[in-house]
């Protein structure tokens, strides 16, 4: 089983994602855009935006990692 996470931007936010220790995404996302990774075995995220984001992983909705224009990094998610 993969871990899959959709990001969904509520305002202009930068994230950037290391996905299995290989491969790096970095995005900057616009209010009402949604990006969907799949990793492996793990997923760590830095946020430029921390309330201006939605995170959703393997289709549960997750808390806020902070308030909107907060600077959030190296959250990790894994299995």
């Amino acid at each position: 089983v993969s871990l899959i996470l959709v990001v969904e931007a509520l305002e202009r936010s930068w994230v950037m994602a290391k996905i299995d220790d290989r491969v790096i995404k970095e995005v900057i996302l616009q209010p009402g855009e949604k990006i969907r990774w799949q990793a492996k075995t793990k997923f760590v995220l830095n946020l430029g935006n921390a309330g201006g984001v939605k995170l959703e992983l393997n289709g549960k909705a997750l808390d806020p990692l902070g308030p909107s224009g907060k600077v959030v990094k190296h959250v990790t998610f894994t299995r």
